[in-house]
């Protein structure tokens, strides 16, 4: 399960994305649209470990992967 709570990143100064919460069961399959600046690449990005969140957790099968 991948569980997603209240996170906020952003560039510099400034959240990008705001208290952003989702979860995600094994098998299921999620789709994230927006319009062009609307956060979906600093989300995956934050998700994937490559930008750490400036609040929130993000947990992959109970474990916070920025621990």
């Amino acid at each position: 399960m991948l569980s997603v709570r209240e996170i906020s990143a952003g560039y510099g100064e400034g959240d990008v994305i705001k208290n952003v919460t989702f979860y995600v069961e094994g098998g299921e399959v999620y789709i994230l649209l927006g319009p062009n600046g609307a956060g979906k690449t600093t989300t995956f990005r934050v998700i994937a470990g490559i930008l750490p969140p400036s609040s929130g957790k993000v947990e992959l099968l109970g474990s916070n992967i920025w621990e």
